[in-house]
């Protein structure tokens, strides 16, 4: 008898630990992580049917998976294809859920960084710097938009150089600077 109560109980605790996570379980063995456009949800232990649902705010749901795991896992989840805005992540189990906020925003590309300064009535300096990549592409027109010169600079953080023009005043240049990723700045110059 001792022998069929001992089975029964631990056959009840074995089956118990393979149910549905509680409120609390979820709360305790789920971790969000945000870092840029990518959700990290950590589940510290094993789960058995959690579902992750992502909603916007007027609770449409755009993403929605279901899992049974049986050790820790991370499950990434990649905000890049949505547009911007404030989300919800839903982590449901069979007795409750639990919500976290989720802020989807989108990084901001730096200007480009190029000064000019007038040294000369025909001399010109030029500073370029917070490049990522080699390639920046420098362009002098006149004051009529004609096409006096354009060199290609192959440095990759930045650079200063200095520019002489005999038959052109600096006043009357215009300089475009464009890098390898696109950034473009014009510079005038002026009394």
């Amino acid at each position: 008898m001792k022998t069929l109560l001992t089975l029964l109980l631990s056959s009840t605790l074995s089956f118990a630990s393979l149910a549905s996570p509680t409120v609390e379980m979820l709360k305790e063995n789920t971790r969000i992580e945000t870092k840029g456009q990518l959700v990290q949800v950590h589940f510290t232990s094993a789960m058995e049917d959690v579902v992750l649902r992502l909603t916007d705010r007027y609770g449409k749901t755009l993403f929605k998976a279901n899992y049974t795991t049986r050790e820790p896992v991370v499950i990434p989840i990649n905000l890049s294809q949505i547009q911007e805005g404030n989300y919800v992540l839903h982590v449901i189990g069979e007795n409750g859920s639990n919500q976290y906020e989720l802020e989807n925003r989108k990084e901001a590309s730096l200007p480009l960084m190029a000064y000019g300064k007038k040294i000369g009535p025909n001399t010109l300096s030029l500073l370029v710097v917070g490049l990522e990549k080699p390639g920046t592409r420098v362009t002098f027109f006149d004051a009529s938009n004609k096409l006096l010169m354009q060199e290609t600079i192959d440095e990759p953080k930045g650079f200063r150089k200095n520019y002489v023009f005999d038959k052109f005043p600096v006043e009357e240049l215009t300089l475009k600077v464009t890098d390898s990723q696109g950034r473009e700045k014009y510079i005038r110059f002026q009394d």
